[in-house]
């Protein structure tokens, strides 16, 4: 994961989430010391590289393994040069593949674009290393660099499945799909964001008497006042209606996309609440959102909340690209990011641990009703939910937990003989 250097209230709260992250991480029996990456300020350590590896029989049959760091396609991204300058070593090479000639969309070549499948094997076909899934703009026809798909497709063992990210801002697939462990014979379960659970939360709550429950409970930060919505404000946002009715059509699609390919059943889905708000209506319509300074998870260092918050003003727009306000025209497609904090944005810990970024929803008889929903949503799917507080660090710069971390896959099994 990356800690971002320098100092102030950002570089506090980031330092803080080091520390639970490790907590974590340490509970939940990794006794492997974290890395982190802090020499560029570059905070999105999912995004700009992709841990893969190379395995195969040697001597005598014994297996040989060796990581490769897939740095993101984006040449002009210095935070992958750390991966060079502190990861290379035995046993750990780098390597990146991208095509500057190609007009490509820079957020798509993030790696929290790159995700996997776990093994399987259908319709006459077999993954035994599993099958990378990327986001692509179908809307658009934009899609992440073309030198990456063919460098994972001449590998001999992927076929890279593109699912359809044009309704959300950043357009990675780790936004709205996972894939979690399972004892069953297929061996794992997707976990999807339920939009229209998260509505039906708030319409619960709403129909019991809590309308005018504070939406968020986060605290404020010293100087700058917490967010002041309430569960009847948000409902009342044709907006944010009309944003997750699009999010749930979109993501009802996708899974029709992996269940066509791998064979995975409605039974095999984890449904996790979550709710997307248009990136316009934080500066526009939000006006309490907290603007903390740092780098976005669309590129550049402007807060994510504009300053100019009137009616009429510049308003954010996904496509302006560098984290920056731009013009009043709508994009195309109304694009989203996560406006309570993105569960399935988490980090799996373990086969039956899964950290989840804090949800700081409404509370209502003393209970967070979100957190209480993703727990539950987990819990039936065998696993232990624990969570850490990413709503400065890495929600408002649309992202979560996910984003500002990654991992090393266990290579120890042989996947030839799956």
């Amino acid at each position: 994961m990356t800690k971002v250097p320098g100092k102030g209230q950002w570089e506090r709260l980031q330092q803080k989430f080091v520390e639970e992250l490790g907590k974590e991480v340490r509970r939940a029996g990794i006794d492997r010391p974290l890395i982190t990456f802090d020499t560029y300020g570059d905070p999105w350590a999912q995004d700009f590289v992709e841990p893969a590896y190379v395995s195969m029989t040697g001597t005598d049959g014994r297996r040989q393994v060796m990581r490769v760091m897939l740095r993101s396609a984006q040449p002009d991204r210095e935070a992958g040069r750390e991966l060079f300058e502190k990861v290379r070593g035995r046993n750990v090479g780098v390597v990146q593949a991208f095509d500057r000639s190609a007009p490509e969309d820079w957020t798509l070549n993030s790696m929290g674009n790159l995700e996997t499948i776990p093994p399987y094997a259908h319709g006459g076909r077999s993954y035994p290393a599993g099958r990378v899934i990327q986001g692509w703009r179908k809307d658009s026809g934009e899609k992440p660099s073309k030198a990456v798909r063919t460098l994972l497709a001449s590998q001999g063992l992927q076929d890279p499945l593109l699912l359809d990210t044009s309704w959300l801002g950043v357009g990675h697939v780790d936004e709205f799909v996972q894939f979690l462990p399972a004892d069953t014979p297929r061996g794992w379960r997707v976990g999807v964001a339920d939009p229209r659970g998260g509505l039906e939360l708030l319409r619960t709550a709403q129909r019991a008497g809590h309308g005018g429950t504070k939406m968020f409970s986060v605290p404020g930060l010293a100087g700058q006042p917490a967010p002041k919505e309430t569960i009847d404000k948000a409902l009342a946002s044709r907006n944010l209606i009309a944003d997750n009715e699009t999010a749930a059509r979109r993501i009802a699609a996708n899974l029709e996309i992996l269940k066509r390919e791998t064979g995975v059943t409605d039974a095999e889905i984890v449904r996790v609440p979550a709710l997307y708000t248009r990136e316009s209506e934080m500066a526009a319509e939000g006006g309490d959102e907290v603007p903390v300074p740092r780098l976005t998870r669309l590129g550049g260092r402007a807060p994510l909340v504009d300053a100019l918050r009137e009616r009429g003003q510049q308003k954010w727009t996904a496509r302006d690209g560098a984290g920056s306000p731009g013009g009043t025209a709508a994009p195309e497609t109304v694009m989203t990011s996560a406006y309570v904090p993105g569960a399935v944005n988490g980090v799996l810990l373990g086969r039956d641990r899964y950290l989840a970024p804090r949800q700081w929803g409404p509370v209502v008889g003393g209970k967070d009703i979100f957190t209480e929903a993703v727990n539950a949503a987990y819990r039936r799917a065998g696993l232990k939910v624990s969570s850490v507080d990413d709503w400065y660090t890495y929600h408002l710069g649309m992202g979560e937990v996910h984003c500002g971390t990654n991992t090393l896959r266990d290579a120890s099994a042989a996947w030839w003989r799956r």
